[in-house]
Order: structure tokens, then sequence, then C-alpha cells
């Protein structure tokens, strides 16, 4: 995954865009929790169907009980100013859009909910702080793993430059095919 996100850099350098290298948002999943938690809580169902959802959705509904709108909107609003404070004055990032390689069907059966919330949040870790802060960001494929599998890399922006975002996007996505 590495290797293809610093290649897809160096695809952006040859096609004339500056690049410097910067460290990775750290967020944690506290932070990233209630937000999810409430908006899974939020959403409705019919009457007696709970049984029928994932362990992982039952899990998430339960941690978003007693969660307030304004809870929640505290919350996001932090992370929204930690993500923007760290994006500073780069007009785009370039990040893997997943660390590591896709799970095997099957990997998380033994797990509880809270199990399987906990073993999939690294492959969040590079997408979730975008949902909270509102920036644009696209994924587009970077190459394949040794064993075939689709790795991404994501491409960040600051809020409004969707169009030059996609614009990017399409330049390295038709780069990296070449």
């Amino acid at each position: 995954v590495e290797a293809l996100v610093r290649a897809a850099a160096k695809k952006l350098e040859e096609l004339g865009h500056h690049v410097d290298e910067g460290p990775a948002f750290e967020g944690r999943v506290e932070e990233f929790l209630p937000l999810m938690a409430r908006m899974v809580r939020g959403v409705p169902l019919v009457p007696f169907t709970e049984r029928f959802l994932q362990p992982t959705t039952r899990w998430m509904r339960a941690q978003g009980k007693g969660l307030t709108k304004d809870d929640v909107k505290r919350c996001a609003k932090a992370l929204e100013s930690r993500v923007l404070e760290w994006f500073g004055d780069a007009d785009f990032w370039v990040l893997p859009t997943c660390a590591e390689l896709p799970p095997k069907v099957g990997q998380y059966d033994h797990h509880d909910g809270a199990g399987v919330f906990n073993a999939v949040v690294p492959l969040g870790a590079f997408t979730a702080p975008f949902n909270a802060s509102g920036q644009p960001a696209i994924s587009i494929p970077a190459g394949r793993s040794k064993g075939g599998l689709p790795i991404g890399v994501q491409l960040v922006g600051r809020r409004g430059s969707d169009r030059k975002l996609i614009g990017l996007a399409a330049a390295l996505e038709e780069a990296l095919a070449s």
C-alpha cells in the first residue's frame, strides 16, 4: 500500500505538481465513535426488526443511545477543527484509501459486535477524518497487491475544491493506468 501511495505522489510530481511529505492525521476511535453511533442510532427501524441487524450494527445503535444532537455536534466540531488544522495550507493530500489489504471473507465471524468494530477501525482510519471535516475526498485505483487485490489511493482537497479535486483525480488515474 505504501509503495503505491508513494508511486502516486511521484506520478503527481511528474505531472508538474509540487509534493511534500507530511504526517498522517492521528485520530482516536473515541473521537469518531459518537458521530457514527448517533448516526446509526438515528436510522429508523420497523418495530421488532432490530434482532435481524448485524451484531456490529446492534452494538453501534447501543453506543448511540443517550447521545444528544448537541453532544454529537460538539464532538464533530472539535474533530473538524483538528482535521482542518492538520490539513494546513496544502491544496491536496495524497493518502492511502485503506492502509491494509481487504479482510478475508469470514475473518471476523468469531467476534461480537464490539470486536468486529474494533477490528475494522484501521480500515477506515484514512477516510473517516474527512467525513467529519466535510472536505471533498476521492479514491482512485492505484494498483494491485502481489495477490491481486485492489489498492486505492485517496486524494483530499480543501473545502470547495471539488472540481479541482475531480480533475486532479482523473489526471492521476489516467497517468497511473498508462
